[in-house]
């Protein structure tokens, strides 16, 4: 017998489970409806009864009330017209009519208030609207069927009677209270007889609760309501769940994928790094060549500013003589900087960064540079322009701008304009927006005026060992790579108005603002 051929889909399986959920559901809900109407039933009924025997007990409360009013102190000594003072009589009458006013504010439900004797009325309150006044004694009270009346009396032939009315008491209860004198023919809601014996007539009442059962069950029906329409949204959004999920299934596998491609290419950058770090070890020897040629430069104008001080130490001039120590402490401090170059070249890892003025960095190379042979000559011209802060090595900045008027100084043919201008300013240059970095940049240009880009020269411009003189070609392949480092780039390009080159650096003002790493154009030349 083939069983394959009774296997249930999974499809199927997942419909009817879905189907059956919803159902137990719904049916859960027209139950749970029957029986919160039930409970809710049994609590109004519960609340009926509790309701009608604390109306009971206000009404006899209104009444020991009353009764304890008949023997208070106004009512023992009633004013009467036989052998008694005229102003004590008038004062009684007002202790009198006092009380009845006071008790009239304090009791919301007792409506009138009424005290007479053998002759006539005496005193007379009653309420006008929510407010206690005095009435004419022979005012008739309208007769409510709400209203009860209770007689006390008092010394003598006199007597108190007082009139209460029901529908503060029942309000007081609840909102949804009513009482009726006789049974209602077709009631709202449950019922609960009321009696009271003390009160005339003779109360034998019926107290209705109101309110209905629809504000509980109405959550109940629109909840039921709800989960209906949200079957009938199951149902029809089925196909579309299982088609999301089929996709899941199928991006969960993609990003397996791709999880394991990314470890492997973490591996392979891992192996990349240690080759870099040999090659990096294995090129000491071409960089200690550079490291020679950039130590050179300071160490010329260290030699110049030592002639200077010997000369002027010879003749006597101290104070002359002094100016030129700072210049040597200078020379020494890039001699310094360039030796941790070498190691950060050595070892992989960023030199730290600090907050550099450029401006500040620019005209303390081009003062130093003053008195190079190959400068001395020269115009240098500084303009700046601008907030030139920015993160980077300050040492490494200064061999930067040094290599770069040093080369525009050597550039210039012997007998030659010697001008050099260096320009820094805020922001990119008016209409250049290539490679704009977020946060802001700093440029860098440096123009000389010497015989243009060499052409056999313009693709291996910032290559090391290339020169289009007899020098080591390091200079710009160090700027080059003093630029890298600051995530900046450099251009070279023909200076316009010719002749010259003009050499462009554009740096971010924060380390981390771009991840690209000092790319080059190379359309230029080294001068």
């Amino acid at each position: 017998m083939n069983l394959s051929r009774y296997r249930l889909d999974p499809t199927v399986l997942l419909i009817a489970l879905l189907v059956a959920v919803n159902l137990g559901a719904v049916i859960g809900l027209v139950t749970a409806r029957r029986d919160a109407r039930r409970a809710v039933q049994e609590g109004l009924e519960l609340e009926i009864r509790a309701d009608a025997r604390a109306l009971e007990a206000r009404l006899a409360a209104e009444h020991d009330s009353l009764d304890f009013l008949a023997r208070s102190a106004p009512f023992s000594s009633l004013p009467t017209d036989h052998g008694v003072d005229p102003v004590a009589r008038r004062w009684a009458r007002l202790e009198l009519e006092a009380t009845l006013l006071l008790y009239l504010r304090s009791n919301p439900a007792v409506t009138r208030l009424r005290v007479r004797d053998r002759d006539g009325v005496l005193a007379v309150a009653q309420r006008d609207g929510k407010v206690p006044t005095l009435a004419v004694p022979d005012d008739p009270l309208p007769l409510e069927l709400w209203l009860l009346r209770a007689t006390w009396p008092l010394d003598g032939s006199s007597e108190l009677e007082a009139w209460l009315d029901t529908r503060p008491l029942v309000a007081d209860l609840g909102s949804a209270l009513e009482l009726h004198r006789t049974l209602p023919a077709d009631p709202q809601g449950p019922l609960e007889a009321v009696t009271s014996d003390r009160w005339q007539p003779p109360l034998k009442g019926w107290l209705e609760r109101t309110e209905s059962d629809t504000r509980v069950l109405g959550a109940v029906d629109r909840l039921a309501g709800l989960y209906r329409g949200t079957l009938i949204l199951n149902v029809a959004l089925l196909p579309v769940t299982l088609l999301l999920g089929a996709l899941t299934v199928r991006r969960a596998r993609r990003l397996a994928s791709l999880e394991s491609e990314r470890r492997q290419r973490e591996r392979l950058r891992t192996l990349e790094m240690q080759v870099q770090h040999s090659e990096r070890l294995a090129s000491l020897g071409r960089f200690a060549a550079g490291t020679a040629h950039e130590i050179n430069n300071p160490l010329a104008g260290m030699t110049n500013y030592l002639q200077l001080l010997r000369e002027d130490l010879e003749i006597g001039r101290i104070d002359q003589a002094r100016e030129w120590v700072p210049r040597l402490d200078e020379g020494i401090d890039r001699v310094a900087g360039i030796v941790r170059q070498v190691l950060h070249f050595a070892e992989p890892g960023a030199a730290a960064h600090e907050s550099v003025d450029l401006a500040e960095v620019i005209e303390r190379t081009v003062l130093f540079l003053n008195r190079h042979p190959e400068c001395r000559d020269a115009t240098v011209r500084i303009h700046c322009e601008g907030d030139l802060r920015l993160e980077g090595d300050a040492v490494g900045l200064g061999q930067l701008v040094l290599n770069l008027v040093l080369n525009a100084c050597q550039a210039v043919p012997e007998g030659a304009s010697a001008e050099v201008d260096v320009d820094a300013r805020e922001g990119d240059l008016d209409g250049d927006t290539r490679n704009s970095i977020p946060g802001g940049t700093v440029v860098l240009r440096v123009l000389d005026r010497g015989s243009g880009i060499v052409p056999e020269m313009r693709d291996r411009l910032f290559e090391p060992f290339q020169s289009g003189r007899d020098s080591s070609g390091l200079g710009l392949a160090v700027c080059h790579g003093i630029v890298g480092r600051h995530r900046g780039t450099i251009e070279a390009f023909d200076r316009v108005p010719g002749p010259g080159t003009e050499l462009r650096v554009r740096l971010p003002r924060r380390a981390d603002e771009t991840e690209t790493t000092g790319s080059t154009e190379t359309e230029g030349e080294e001068t």
